[in-house]
């Protein structure tokens, strides 16, 4: 990964199975922007080949923990991604030991969002939520969790 100020560093490093290999692109996981990546061979012959520079662009999540507000029945969770528009943002709630996907919503352009809190909205108890944010299905990552109770 290259990393601005202090050049390519090292993110991962595996062992080629059968001539195949897939590496996780772990580094920056949680960060907002656009990185640029690329693999180094290292051949037993001694030789190094480098692929093309590629980029990934990674989108911020932030969940404001004081971010729900009621609107009749319903409650919304609100806050920013840290990617501008068109990246689609959601809520998941979690049911048992399992986060289920509830709604979808797009960040206006200047990366706000507000998402209806469905789920249960007529059974009290205490949910936890989380939002998750993807640009084109690809980097998803997920907010902390936000716990509201519903008392009727």
């Amino acid at each position: 990964v290259y990393i601005p100020g202090k050049g390519w560093s090292t993110s991962q490093s595996i062992t080629a199975q059968a001539g195949f290999w897939k590496i996780p692109l772990t580094y920056g996981r949680n960060s907002a922007g656009t990185l640029r990546w690329r693999v180094v061979v290292k051949h037993s012959d001694g030789s190094v080949e480098v692929t093309p520079e590629r980029t990934q662009r990674r989108v911020g999540v932030t969940a404001k923990t004081a971010g729900t507000k009621r609107v009749g029945l319903v409650s919304n969770v609100w806050g920013t991604v840290n990617a501008g528009a068109n990246v689609k943002v959601w809520t998941e709630v979690r049911i048992g030991n399992k986060w289920s996907r509830s709604q979808v919503r797009t960040a206006d352009a200047h990366g706000f969002y507000a998402v209806p809190l469905t789920y249960g909205w007529t059974a009290p108890g205490t949910y936890r939520w989380r939002v998750g944010a993807s640009i084109d299905g690809v980097g998803t990552v997920y907010s902390n969790v936000v716990t509201l109770t519903r008392t009727r």
